[in-house]
């Protein structure tokens, strides 16, 4: 459900459903977790849709996960797709298609695809996020136990066979980088569409650091495994360094459902962690710097862009500025050692000038290449090209 707008893959689904809606009229079909904000959500999609229909979805305890990881043993199918197959959706998707003759179906995510598998239809569009096996194979990397790194290395191999496969069942996939763009053409997708995450430029304005204290902000969903390894990372190897040159300085870790390990930090009265927060430009107003180290991932971060439109400069390592086309020392710095990490964390914090120069090129960047606005007309061009598409691939097929 892409809704609230409180997340990098809400902010995009919520974007791409709006640019199909401009030209279409949309029945939408989603999982959703029922709380006493289920309706609230229902609300924030259903002006943009003719037809809602939510399939209740609870969030799976640790045994049934454990459960479905034994099962996931004698199945081909990677766990990845398991743990959302659900005869409900299946019957209830079916029941849809035979009621109407549809123009269109687009899919928001990978682990949609597997519903779609047995379903011939000659305009199927993919919104890939990310290509999950390339996320799934950095996780292994962060592995240290050999069973897990076993278990999930085969599950990877799994996994590539399926997402390869769903990729090219689908008449268009979009992609949010020129990396991943390549990737999926080498994957066997019938067409790719680049389609960049972007940033809402009037709700993100670009303005001065409110106070002169020293502060260091992250912001993202602490349920995600690679923001929580970034954040204990950065605060084992990076921050402790900072601390000795500059003494006074805060880390804000901002973002929901913090587990633990990341609430037992705040013993160090340096840092803070919110939580969730409904609106995170009043941090983002807080920080001097703005912390991306990332050492798994895929796709690319809203956040940096965020960041960007906000006037707040940028420190990452390659993986967090993934597919963003920005230029190093320019418009960001990027480093993947932890000594460049600590020198430019410091460097940023006590330089002004630096700070300005980055911050002010970054937001040129996203003005020209990151509006959601034009991101949607690359969307609405894709339908609008929808049965141009489908006679092309057609005669692809014949020959």
């Amino acid at each position: 459900m892409p809704y609230p707008l409180d997340s990098g893959c809400n902010i995009r689904g919520y974007n791409i459903l709006r640019a199909v809606a401009e030209s279409h009229e949309i029945d939408f079909l989603s999982f959703d977790v029922p709380d006493n904000e289920s309706s609230e959500r229902i609300a924030g999609i259903q002006k943009m849709c003719s037809q809602v229909t939510i399939i209740p979805r609870k969030p799976q305890k640790k045994w049934q996960l454990s459960l479905l990881v034994l099962k996931n043993l004698f199945e081909d199918d990677p766990l990845f797709w398991i743990r959302y197959r659900q005869n409900e959706m299946k019957n209830e998707l079916e029941k849809m298609l035979r009621k109407t003759d549809y123009d269109a179906i687009h899919c928001e995510h990978l682990h949609m695809a597997g519903y779609l598998s047995n379903i011939s239809h000659p305009f199927k569009i993919l919104d890939a996020h990310q290509i999950e096996t390339i996320l799934l194979l950095r996780y292994v990397k962060q592995v240290r136990n050999i069973f897990k790194k076993n278990a999930l290395l085969k599950e990877a191999i799994k996994l590539k066979k399926w997402e390869t496969k769903k990729i090219s069942e689908f008449s268009a996939v979009l992609t949010v980088s020129r990396n991943e763009q390549e990737i999926l053409k080498n994957m066997g997708s019938r067409m790719s569409v680049l389609a960049p995450n972007g940033v809402d430029l009037d709700y993100f304005n670009f303005r001065e650091k409110e106070s002169d204290e020293p502060c260091i902000v992250f912001t993202g969903s602490l349920a995600w495994e690679p923001n929580v390894d970034a954040v204990l990372w950065y605060y084992k190897f990076i921050l402790p360094f900072v601390k000795d040159v500059i003494p006074d300085v805060r880390f804000l870790v901002v973002g929901q459902n913090p587990p633990p390990e990341i609430l037992a930090l705040t013993r160090d009265k340096s840092i803070t962690i919110t939580g969730y927060v409904p609106d995170i430009r009043p941090f983002l107003a807080k920080g001097t710097v703005f912390a991306v180290p990332l050492r798994i991932g895929g796709g690319t971060r809203l956040k940096i862009l965020q960041a960007f439109a906000s006037g707040i400069p940028v420190l990452s390592t390659s993986i967090g500025a993934e597919g963003i086309e920005a230029t190093p020392d320019k418009d960001i710095i990027i480093k993947d050692d932890i000594e460049g990490l600590i020198q430019s964390t410091i460097s940023l914090l006590q330089d002004g000038g630096l700070r300005k120069r980055i911050s002010q090129s970054a937001r040129l960047l996203v003005e020209t290449n990151y509006d959601w606005v034009l991101i949607r007309q690359i969307v609405a061009d894709l339908y609008k090209r929808r049965k141009t598409i489908i006679e092309k691939q057609h005669q692809e097929q014949s020959i």
